[in-house]
């Protein structure tokens, strides 16, 4: 955010970015912290369910677009989700195999691999629900965009929402993501975006000096989020530690882990981006 050691003035657009980096790094240690303390039986009382409306919310609210084609948002949006996820699932699976703590069949292999978690009854990977959710309201998103037909669209998205609800899950995500999808819509839309609200150089700088950290550390809260189910497990189950050692720990073996995982992902993009534009340069040479 700066050029020359001179701050450009912040638009809504940075504190949006500030607001939403903030409400993913609460809701990553939120959940985390519910999930530690359910080990060791300790009430979290409802702080679940505030954390993953935050995570709806910014979702929704990035999930606005108007400057890309929608195959080219979904695709994005489903590698971003796909490639760590298929990482970790593959791990879980590959644990499940050696160590036999869960009696799986086809069935929960195949809606593991697609991200269906939700559907079936004996989880290979617990946390893995709330990709199901994800999943469903990008395709919801998609779905609006592709068909014209307002009514079509319409029992289509009904019909998904309906499904979810079906497995409990709660109206507040819905208008949690509506909400966060309406606003980005509102302010864009508007051209609210990229209005200054704020010039001084002092509050400019001070804003980067805070929320840089935050813009680097929220990058990775989704990958910590794939993990962290799993490290807690290893330190409660495997190390049988004591509460501060898998809470702290943990959370910072959860942290490096995101790290490595989304090095990992991005490779993994980049060697198969790299294979498309090679296929699409040879069919062009030989056309």
């Amino acid at each position: 955010m700066t050029n020359n050691n001179t701050s450009r003035p912040l638009t809504i657009s940075d504190i949006a970015s500030a607001v939403n980096s903030v409400l993913r790094i609460v809701s990553t240690i939120i959940i985390y912290i519910f999930h530690c303390d359910a080990q060791y039986h300790i009430d979290s009382n409802n702080s679940l369910s505030y954390a993953f409306t935050f995570f709806l919310f910014i979702s929704g609210y990035y999930s606005f677009f108007q400057n890309k084609s929608a195959n080219e948002w979904i695709i994005k949006r489903l590698k971003r989700i796909y490639i760590p996820y298929w990482i970790v699932i593959i791990g879980a699976i590959t644990t499940n195999l050696i160590c036999q703590y869960k009696d799986i069949g086809v069935k929960e292999l195949f809606f593991a691999i697609i991200g269906g978690n939700l559907f079936i009854e004996h989880k290979i990977y617990v946390i893995a629900w709330f990709i199901t959710v994800i999943i469903c309201l990008y395709i919801c998103v998609y779905i609006c965009k592709i068909i014209k037909n307002i009514l079509l669209k319409t029992m289509i998205c009904i019909v998904i929402i309906l499904l979810l609800l079906k497995f409990d899950i709660p109206y507040n995500f819905f208008i949690s993501f509506l909400l966060g999808y309406f606003i980005h819509a509102l302010i864009s839309q508007n051209g609210l975006e990229y209005k200054t609200i704020i010039k001084n150089s002092t509050c400019t700088n001070l804003f980067n000096f805070i929320f840089s950290p935050l813009f680097v550390i929220q990058n990775y809260s989704y990958e910590f989020f794939l993990i962290h189910g799993g490290v807690i497990l290893f330190y409660t189950q495997v190390l049988k530690t004591g509460y501060p050692a898998a809470m702290y720990g943990g959370m910072i073996s959860s942290f490096l882990g995101a790290v490595v995982l989304k090095a990992i992902s991005r490779k993994i993009d980049l060697f198969f981006r790299k294979d498309v534009i090679d296929v699409r340069s040879s069919l062009k040479a030989s056309s």
